[in-house]
């Protein structure tokens, strides 16, 4: 990389930024490149800073040709390539040491210059959602199914009876009891709502295991004991529920290609791999065949 000597003074900073917080913060909230610079602009921030302290990965995925990623191609200018797409990697020869992979994105509608691929490169995806997204929900439905017996177990009533020893120690030590032991048991089976409570009940044994003699109450030890459980529970569900969304939101994107699906070779690019999206179940397992790869190897020779 060439070297820039160039340093800028702190107003000089702020003056070249002046266009730029205009549009961020004052530009039109329906705009659909405005509406993606912040979250666009937090990823751009969190990358350079691990890449300035020198805490980017060692190891990078490796990626087959022919393999069909997620690509985040972030906040352009003009009609360049921009927002998350389905993109074709193109690169030979890849390895774990390789921070950057050659992609041509995937488009649902033809434009002219555009590669046809037929039906071919999503149909298996679509399954593989399918069957994914399935099994996620089973797994939500067995840890709903825990949940449930965990609460049953020792919930009687939906009280938690505390001695009056008990309830002095949590009063003397300031520690408010009240929203932990009075659960009410459909809280639970809403995700919004289960992350509220379950961040009180965190705060609640924070409090108290910051306080050395809490283990000589038995019942207080046997209520931290159930809170912990369920605030594990809990997390197991709030965490799925976010994977399920996220695999439904791509399943929807995918089902846009059920059509045809098209290559935009025009906008062949080399991209970091930290631009790929994180769905392992998606980004290389899915390849198109090798005579959909000649096509594209074809059409750009004849761009070039």
């Amino acid at each position: 990389m060439a070297t820039y000597n160039r340093t800028f003074t702190h107003e000089e900073k702020e003056n070249k930024l002046k266009k730029f917080n205009s549009v961020y913060y004052n530009g039109d909230a329906k705009n659909w490149k405005i509406s993606r610079l912040p979250n666009w602009m937090e990823f751009y921030g969190n990358s350079l800073k691990k890449e300035l302290d020198n805490k980017l990965p060692k190891y990078y995925r490796k990626f087959k040709q022919g393999t069909i990623v997620m690509v985040d191609y972030g906040v352009t200018v003009g009609n360049e390539m921009a927002g998350m797409h389905l993109a074709v990697v193109l690169s030979s020869n890849d390895n774990k040491y390789h921070k950057n992979i050659i992609t041509v994105p995937l488009s649902s509608k033809y434009h002219k210059g555009y590669v046809d691929l037929g039906y071919e490169p999503l149909l298996g995806a679509q399954k593989l959602f399918k069957d994914k997204i399935s099994n996620l929900k089973k797994e939500q439905n067995n840890i709903l199914i825990n949940l449930t017996n965990c609460i049953k177990k020792y919930i009687s009533e939906k009280t938690f009876p505390l001695s009056s020893e008990t309830i002095e120690f949590l009063e003397e030590n300031h520690i408010d009891y009240s929203p932990v032991i009075k659960h009410k048991k459909n809280n639970y089976f809403n995700s919004k709502e289960v992350a509220v409570i379950i961040q009180k009940d965190k705060n609640f044994i924070a409090a108290i295991k910051k306080i050395n003699s809490w283990m000589t109450f038995p019942d207080l030890f046997k209520l931290v004991s159930y809170t912990d459980t369920l605030i594990e529970i809990a997390d197991s569900l709030i965490n799925l529920e976010v994977e399920i969304k996220n695999a439904e939101k791509l399943r929807d994107e995918i089902y846009k290609y059920s059509n045809h699906s098209y290559v935009n070779v025009s906008e062949i690019r080399s991209l970091s791999k930290l631009r790929v999206s994180k769905f392992s179940y998606l980004s290389g397992n899915i390849s198109i065949s090798k005579d959909s790869l000649a096509l594209i190897k074809s059409k750009l020779l004849d761009t070039i």
